[in-house]
């Protein structure tokens, strides 16, 4: 009986995804942040194309929800919307980005992968299929890099930023952003040996 607690206490901390507390990102897109964006977003900030780059509209759907419309220009090649926060899942953990999005144009979900307090980072985007009529759940599945190159040499990557991409001369209004760490296929070699 013992052994049993212990392989479920260990399959737990071996198999849970990344806790609610660790992905706060505001993803029904609740209103209070600066430059008119959600709180917990931000234009993208680490260079490229600029704040100015696009508009972006808040539509309530209802006290709880918010659909977050991102209208990209015709001046620049994209409209790129992070979050303000930046995670720390460990690095080749696989990340599940879900969104309901509707739109018309090109969309991408992605992450910047972090490897130091400054700018450097490894984008790493999936596109996404629109539909002008509704909206439509999409989902991506991207890896965290083990580690990124920067002017200190290879360092380990440690934070990631969640991504909305919208493409040149788009508009797409993006609800309900979800991400969750998938599951391990594999058990870890403690459980194995407890098993035995």
């Amino acid at each position: 009986m013992k052994n049993f607690m212990l392989i479920a206490v260990l399959s737990v901390l071996t198999f849970q995804g990344i806790s609610a507390d660790e992905f706060k990102i505001n993803g029904k897109f609740l209103p209070g942040g600066a430059d008119g964006l959600p709180y917990a977003w931000v234009h993208n900030k680490f260079g490229g194309p600029k704040a100015d780059n696009g508009t972006v509209v808040l539509n309530k759907i209802n006290d709880k929800e918010y659909s977050l419309g991102v209208l990209a220009s015709s001046k620049y090649n994209a409209h790129i919307i992070t979050t303000l926060r930046k995670y720390r899942p460990a690095p080749g953990d696989k990340l599940e980005i879900s969104a309901l999005v509707k739109g018309k144009g090109a969309a991408m979900l992605g992450i910047y992968a972090f490897a130091t307090i400054d700018w450097t980072n490894v984008p790493s985007y999936k596109p996404i299929k629109l539909s002008e009529k509704e909206f439509v759940r999409q989902r991506a599945v991207l890896t965290v890099p083990q580690s990124i190159r920067s002017s200190k040499g290879v360092v380990p990557c440690n934070r990631v930023a969640i991504v909305l991409w919208t493409g040149k001369n788009s508009e797409v209004f993006f609800r309900d952003v979800q991400i969750r760490k998938l599951k391990s296929e594999k058990p870890h070699k403690e459980v194995k040996k407890i098993t035995k």
